[in-house]
Formats: C-alpha cells, structure tokens, sequence
C-alpha cells in the first residue's frame, strides 16, 4: 500500500504505524509459469487483461477474471464474472477466503497463495480527512497518504474505481496544502467534447477561431498559485497530451493563437478509473506523461474493500441529506442488505440508495439492491453456494433491466442513474444477453 519509494519519509502529527500480513501469488502451472506477484494490503486483479495486476496469457482466463484482497489477516478471493469460473482447492467458488498454501485454480493456470513477511503502513489516528470519512484500517492508511501528499507540490495521480470518491480526494489535497488559499480549479475530461478540451485548458486569443470574439484565460491560467485538477485525465485526447505535458514540465501555457508563453504556478492534481500503465502500452498514453502526473500516486480503495465503513458512511449521508434516521435504526433486514452488497458503484451507489430511503422510506433499500429470490419449493434445497449465485444473477438482471428501462434505454443514462461507469452497464448487458 505504499505510496513512496523511500522509508525515510517524515511522518505527519496524528499518524500510526501498523503491521499488516503480505502474501505472495506464484503461478506454479500454465503459461506464465514461474511468475510471482506480491500482495502488499491493496486488492489485486488477475486476468488476460493487459491492465490486471497478474496478467496471464492464458485463453481460458477472462479479462478480469477474480480478485485478491487482503482483508486484515485473511485474502478473499472473489470472482469478477469470469467465464470458466474459479476454483479453490478444485471446488468452484464465487467468493472465499484463502488460506496459506491454498491451490487456486484459473482456466488451465494453477497459483498457489504463500506469506511473504509483514510490512509497516502508516495510518491517520482520525476518521475523517477533509470531506472523506471512514474508521477502517484501510481509509485510516489512504488519509496517511493523502495527507503526506498536501505536503508536497508534486503532481499528483489518484486512481480508483467510478464512484470511489477520488473528486472528494483531489479537493481534500487542496484544501489541506499550502496552496488553500489560490483557487481550485477542476476540468473533467469526459464531460468536455474532445475539440473543446484544448480551448477550455488553454484558453484563447480573440480571433483565435471562428466565433473568438475575445480573448478567454483557459483553466491551467485560473490556477495560478493554486491546483488543476483534471478528473479523468485517460480521457485527454493525445494529441493535446504533449501540450500538457509542456505546462508540467516548463510551468507555463500558451493560448490558442497567442505567440508568448504566460507562466504559470500551479499544483497538478488527476484523477483516472483507467490503468493508465495499460493506456501507455496501448500506445494511447504518452509514457513521458504518464511519469510526469504519477510523481506521487494514491489509489482509492473501492467500498467492497472496506464494508466495515458502510454504517458510518450510511449515518454521514443520513445526516447530509437531513435524514432522521441513524443506520442502526434502520430495520435488520435493511441493516443486512446494506452490509451483503458488494456495491460495485462504490460510495456514489450507496449514496442513491441513502437519498432514495429518506424518500421513500419502506422497502426501499431490498427494492434497490436486493435480488428478487423465488421461495423455494417443499423439499427443493440448492447448495448455498449456488443458491447465492442463481439469486445474484436474477438481481443483476432485474436490476440492468429496470435501470436501462428508467433511462429510456440509453446506457450513459442508465450507467448515471446507478452510480457506475457505462462499460461495468455494458459488461452486465453482455453477460445476461440483454440485447
């Protein structure tokens, strides 16, 4: 988990130091025989992908075939989805904890989970980091680091899942450094049309272009003295990448039709749900930027990885909301649910369905992330395993299914409406044959 090379980075007021267990994952059969990959505290993603932690060259294996995650002392292996399934010791799970020594089965690649010592990680005494919230291990260790961060003025890359909260990060950096009092300015990349992205970072001289009829201070100009920060920076069109890297590297802007350069101080902050490590092997990514942004790199945990949060994230948008209730408040079975959800939109899904229960408080939250299960009929048992699977699959149905339908079929509606990315829709769509 850690975010700096060197172990002589000064510790900050208020920070722990913790021991946490690391494991390491050695593929002992299949093509990638003899590789190894070790686990320090953050879940790690094996598949053929070319962005997945491990990737294998093996045709069986999905893209993002399972995952590992270390969960204090034990590592819980999930299945992401994956066509041949994964299997633990040669029986076939959708999610469990593994055990030192553990065989894991992927398509025709075998790995097997070993120790690998303890490491040292720093972690906040407080549960709270400017806007972030969490008491767990895991966000106490991401407050270290972003704390560490605000010290410095270096670039700054944060990664994480959609939803994940890595806008509440960036601003929390902001407003913890020293630049607190220059602006925050931010660009999100994916909501400004690709020919537009230049004009609005740069900005631009009067006549610079047709309908240039004055001249306009792009937003690397608005944060002189303070922060950019550019949300979704995998989505820079590369073309403009050189002229960004140029800003980084040179600290200062040229306007579009404009022939001097104005200098610039300004602290660069970006966030991506991309690998950008797989976007620069794509060749959609410039490598020399790609080392300029990442001087300091933080990844958000996603909410899976932290559902002991989830009662004290429920009270805090309880209260943002200007809901009544408190978490435990909430009727058990409502209470379960919240807590068995793998939330794959992370916070921002959560977040609907707390402004969806204060809405419309009885049976909102089974209607919103409960699986529809049929009783069973007399004498008909399935195993648990699979009863779990069959109920997960008809929720993930029911669920596409009523979102595409409440978004009049558009899959950028619907991927909005339940707080995650269009191709986490698309990949549900596929796997359940929803047109």
């Amino acid at each position: 988990m850690g975010l700096f090379e060197s172990k002589k980075t000064r510790r900050i007021e208020g920070e722990s130091i913790v021991k946490v267990g690391e494991y390491a994952l050695a593929v002992v059969s299949g093509p990638n025989k003899g590789a190894k990959l070790v686990l320090t505290g953050r879940p790690v993603v094996l598949g053929s992908a070319r962005d997945c932690d491990l990737a294998l060259d093996d045709d069986t294996v999905s893209a993002r075939h399972c995952e590992l995650a270390p969960d204090g002392d034990t590592v819980v292996l999930r299945d992401l989805g994956s066509t041949n399934g994964v299997f633990l010791e040669d029986v076939r799970v959708r999610e469990a904890v593994v055990e030192p020594g553990a065989r894991i089965r992927l398509g025709r690649s075998k790995l097997a989970l070993k120790p690998h010592g303890t490491a040292e990680i720093a972690v906040l005494d407080s549960d709270r980091f400017d806007r972030l919230h969490g008491k767990s291990r895991v966000m106490r260790a991401l407050f270290a680091k972003l704390a560490q961060c605000a010290r410095s003025d270096a670039a700054l890359l944060i990664e994480g899942e959609t939803g994940s909260g890595k806008d509440l990060a960036a601003q929390a950096v902001h407003r913890s450094s020293a630049r607190i009092d220059g602006p925050c300015v931010v660009l999100d990349c994916a909501a400004v049309a690709p020919s537009l992205v230049e004009a609005e970072l740069f900005g631009y001289e009067r006549g610079a272009f047709t309908g240039a009829s004055a001249a306009r201070i792009g937003l690397v100009e608005q944060a002189h003295r303070g922060t950019l920060i550019v949300d979704e920076l995998g989505e820079l069109p590369l073309e403009l990448q050189p002229k960004l890297l140029r800003v980084l590297e040179q600290g200062e802007v040229r306007r579009l039709g404009g022939d001097a350069p104005v200098k610039v101080d300004v602290r660069f902050v970006a966030c991506t749900n991309r690998s950008l490590q797989a976007e620069v092997k794509a060749g959609r990514f410039r490598e020399d930027l790609f080392f300029r942004v990442s001087a300091l790199t933080v990844r958000m945990p996603s909410l899976r990885e932290h559902l002991e949060d989830v009662p004290g994230l429920v009270d805090e948008l309880l209260r943002r909301a200007g809901g009544a209730q408190r978490f435990d408040e909430l009727p058990e079975s409502d209470r379960a649910l919240l807590l068995a959800h793998r939330w794959p939109g992370n916070v921002r899904e959560l977040r609907n369905v707390v402004e969806r229960l204060i809405t419309f408080p009885k049976g909102a939250t089974r209607e919103l992330i409960a699986p529809a299960v049929a009783p069973l009929a007399p004498g008909e048992l399935q195993a648990f395993s699979e009863a779990r699977e069959a109920a997960h699959d008809a929720f993930e149905r029911q669920y596409v299914d009523e979102v595409l339908r409440r978004g009049s079929g558009s899959i950028s509606e619907a991927a909005r409406l339940a707080g995650v990315s269009r191709q986490f829709i698309q990949k549900l769509m596929r796997k359940h044959g929803l047109r």
